[in-house]
């Protein structure tokens, strides 16, 4: 390694001077493990912050003022901005940005997975920035750790882009440990379809409700029915594998059950689409059957999102998860409105109207209505792209085999939990963070260049 003029430190030169660089960052990170593993444990129970209408009580400390005090004290310039978002500082020069997140705004000691994931990510990549900067390396490039304490994470980036400057690049160490170099596009609408409440029309459908957010699965949906006791039996035969509960005289609830997450809604049942199908075999009203049908063919039976002709094409996953419905009555205007909530999680290789477009057309067809609610559009960067490269290459070099950052980090030593294999993980994944920031470090200018 050779020293640069006017500078303390090294710079890399060649393959063997890395291999070096490489050997030397991870025993400063194997030397500082043991006080890496007691911080991750007294983050991991540092409370959250309850958040009331936006607003954090002033004097509460959360893991956000929590982790930046343990950054101060190893050294790090920090920075907490209205406590909605905080950063970590090393370095001159081009800014790289790292974000991570800091769950717990309910006031509650944090040990699910997630806030596992979360929090220990933050102090893995803490101790990463400790070895680099210890390492005697030059830093050519700024690195700002960037961490947000709310969960869904929209309110720190919009916080962070108002008065901060923005990164020439950045990345997050929250995904398989690998590089995702590309994001579904995330459409979220509101599909109504009403028709007429129809007087001594027979079976009538006067209750259905399921689900509540966009990104889960509904576990939960129920449908009540209006009918003659002769119909009883014919509806507890349709609904022979869901619960059905005689509520009166004339009236049934039928309850389905299932759960998933949207992203993954192929892993669980779909509570609302099996009631809805359920309820199709039925013998309804006429008004009532033509509304079950036309909803039915929307949603669809599984989460292809083909009933609404958006489905994946040439093998390229789109995701379709029906996420709540909900009915309503209109006494005045004597209709009844079904309501359904759908969440699209549509790859790079889709345009905005391949979605929007076919699923509008889908739902004038049956006569419904659809409003969009939220759209994020895919993001993509190449894999030939230096960057994408560059946090590739860190992988390779300190993985034998395919893991997921999310899985090493969600199984990370806690006081009941002090199996071996885990600490190997949390060291290996530090060994990879530092890997990365070694990697773009020296894919930055000298600091001797013009």
């Amino acid at each position: 390694m050779e020293k640069l003029d006017g500078e303390v430190g090294v710079t890399v030169k060649n393959d063997a001077e890395m291999k070096e660089l490489e050997r030397s960052l991870y025993a400063l990170i194997d030397a500082n493990f043991e006080a890496q593993l007691a911080e991750t444990r007294e983050v991991l129970h540092v409370r959250g912050v309850p958040d009331s209408g936006g607003e954090r009580p002033s004097g509460v400390e959360g893991p956000l003022d929590d982790l930046l005090h343990r950054a101060q004290r190893m050294g790090f310039l920090t920075k907490n901005i209205d406590s909605d978002v905080g950063c970590v500082e090393m370095g001159e020069g081009a800014l790289t940005g790292i974000w991570a997140r800091l769950p717990g705004g309910d006031g509650s000691v944090v040990d699910e997975p997630g806030a596992a994931d979360d929090r220990g990510t933050a102090v893995a990549f803490l101790y990463a920035m400790k070895a680099l900067r210890d390492s005697g390396l030059p830093l050519r490039r700024r690195f700002r750790l960037i961490l947000g304490p709310d969960g869904g994470g929209s309110r720190c980036i919009s916080r962070y882009a108002c008065t901060e400057a923005q990164p020439i690049l950045s990345f997050s160490p929250d995904a398989e440990l690998s590089v995702i170099n590309a994001e579904q596009g995330i459409l979220r609408v509101t599909i109504s379809q009403s028709a007429p409440i129809e007087a001594n029309g027979g079976t009538e459908l006067i209750g259905l409700n399921g689900g509540d957010r966009f990104n889960e699965v509904p576990e939960l949906a129920e449908a009540v029915i209006r009918c003659d006791a002769e119909e009883w039996e014919a509806i507890i035969a349709a609904c022979r594998d869901l619960d059905v509960l005689l509520e009166g005289p004339s009236e049934v609830k039928i309850t389905a059950r299932g759960a998933a997450h949207a992203t993954e809604p192929e892993k669980g049942g779909n509570a609302v689409q099996k009631l809805l199908w359920r309820l199709a075999d039925l013998d309804f009203c006429r008004a009532d059957g033509m509304l079950i049908d036309a909803v039915c063919r929307m949603a669809g039976q599984g989460h292809s999102g083909d009933g609404l002709g958006i489905e994946s094409r040439d093998g390229v996953p789109l995701t379709c998860n029906l996420a709540a419905v909900r009915m309503e009555a209109n006494e005045t205007r004597k209709t009844k409105t079904v309501l359904m909530k759908l969440d699209i999680r549509y790859p790079v290789t889709f345009t905005p109207d391949d979605v929007i477009g076919n699923m509008k057309k889908a739902a004038t067809e049956a006569g419904a209505e659809l409003v969009v609610n939220t759209h994020k559009p895919p993001l993509y960067i190449p894999e030939s792209h230096e960057s994408v490269q560059t946090l590739l290459n860190a992988c390779r070099a300190t993985a034998e085999r395919p893991l997921s950052v999310k899985g090493r980090a969600r199984s990370m030593p806690d006081p009941a939990n002090q199996a071996g294999e885990n600490e190997a993980g949390l060291r290996d994944v530090t060994h990879t963070y530092a890997e990365a920031l070694v990697r773009i470090n020296e894919s930055g200018p000298r600091s001797s260049d013009p």
